[in-house]
């Protein structure tokens, strides 16, 4: 068990420090599912699976990844990776985000269109949680 924790950890680390350029996505999906075998409890490689997913245009693995995230958070009450609070990592994987935009089929073109993934409208949301 606790090897895989520390696999988990270290495949992820590794993921979103050195495997963030578009180029390098193809490493960083591997390196995160690495991190969602070795422990299938935690929801922030799920988040990163299904930003990379949408990124993509790859819009049923991005809801099915952001899906699982929030399941994750919610069954849990906490963030695994403290960089950011639970409500962070939870708006991210919430409709408003990540959901919202895989059930769209649409992600930001731009860095600074980031900023305004938050401010979306409601809609059902496409995927079963």
């Amino acid at each position: 068990m606790e090897a895989d924790q520390l696999a988990a950890r270290g495949a992820y680390w590794l993921a979103i420090t050195q495997r963030t350029e578009p180029d390098q996505h193809d490493e960083a999906l591997r390196l995160l599912r690495a991190a969602v075998w070795h422990n299938p409890h935690i929801a922030e490689p799920h988040v990163l699976l299904a930003q990379i997913h949408a990124q993509r245009q790859q819009w049923e693995e991005a809801g099915r990844h952001a899906g699982r995230a929030l399941r994750l958070f919610c069954d849990w009450g906490t963030a695994w990776d403290k960089r950011m609070p639970w409500e962070a990592w939870v708006a991210m994987s919430r409709p408003r985000v990540l959901l919202h935009n895989a059930g769209r089929r649409t992600w930001p073109d731009r860095p600074f269109g980031m900023l305004n993934l938050g401010l979306v409208p409601d809609l059902d949301m496409p995927y079963d949680l």
